[in-house]
């Protein structure tokens, strides 16, 4: 028996979270020294995802799992 997949992920997903994660902190630190800097630098990355740097490739995570094996 081989691997099953767990969890099948796009990258959609993960440039979310990656860009939720800047987005919270800036809602938490808007006057914080560096917030100019990482508005600027998740702007840039979401201007560029959005708009197709993978190109024609899609771009996926899968979680794999093996069954145990008896003996």
């Amino acid at each position: 028996m081989g691997f099953r997949p767990l969890w099948v992920e796009a990258a959609d997903a993960f440039e979310s979270g990656f860009l939720a994660d800047a987005e919270e902190w800036l809602l938490t630190h808007p006057d914080h020294v560096r917030a100019e800097a990482v508005r600027a630098c998740a702007d840039d990355h979401r201007q560029r995802w959005l708009h197709g740097y993978r190109n024609n490739f899609g771009f996926g995570y899968m979680t794999l799992g093996r069954p145990k094996l008896n003996g």
